[in-house]
């Protein structure tokens, strides 16, 4: 079995997951001062430096910066809001433009080299949710802008997963015998929920029997 890399990209929080081929899970660490947390803040920090230059931070280390010097930074969070939305084309920083996918890709950058050693050839699973916020979401705009995204960050092929279908399979690692189970994944951007049934031991081990989701969750 190939070494996989889950990815929960959220509007708030941000996780890396790797599964070993021997069957083992772990979640990547990352440094908040002197400690550590399994959780990426997902905001992005720009500074302006000297010569019309500017430099980012991104998760704990971007709050740092912004709360070092607010009035010379620009902090950039919610990022995933904005997926499904084609008024949001471009933004400009410091003079600089740059479009959303652009924006994420910086921020997945940071989030890989900070997650732990370089996994070349792992495959790549990334979440995504049952129905992206916003009042008229664009499901396929912003599926797009996503793969573009990891495509920047250095993942140009990848899968999805429904957050909570994924958050599903979790549970089921625990499981005896067959259940049927609702599933809720409230996030910062969305809501999110899946019907799945498990059959520990059958071919098909989840089946999906229903999705939904809402545009209201922690942001909104």
């Amino acid at each position: 079995m190939a070494t996989v890399i889950g990815v929960d990209f959220g509007t708030t929080n941000s996780v890396v997951a790797v599964l070993q081929p021997d069957g083992s899970v772990a979640t990547a660490r990352f440094a908040v001062g002197q400690a550590e947390m399994d959780v990426f803040r997902s905001v992005l920090c720009f500074s302006a430096a000297e010569r019309g230059a500017f430099r980012h931070a991104a998760g704990p280390l971007a709050i740092d910066a912004y709360l070092e010097d607010p009035l010379a930074s620009r902090l950039i969070m919610s990022m995933k809001s904005y997926l499904a939305q084609r008024s949001f084309g471009e933004t400009r920083i410091f003079g600089r433009a740059f479009t959303l996918d652009a924006l994420i890709a910086l921020l997945l950058r940071d989030l890989f080299g900070e997650s732990g050693p370089t996994l070349a050839g792992a495959r790549l699973i990334a979440g995504r949710p049952v129905r992206f916020a916003g009042d008229f979401p664009d499901d396929a705009l912003a599926e797009g802008r996503l793969r573009a995204a990891y495509a920047q960050a250095g993942w140009p092929d990848i899968g999805f997963a429904l957050e909570p279908e994924a958050a599903g399979y979790r549970f089921a690692s625990t499981l005896q015998g067959a259940t049927t189970v609702l599933v809720g994944d409230f996030g910062g951007g969305t809501s999110d929920f899946s019907v799945l049934r498990f059959e520990p031991g059958a071919t098909h081990r989840v089946t999906a029997l229903g999705h939904s989701g809402i545009g209201i969750a922690g942001d909104n």
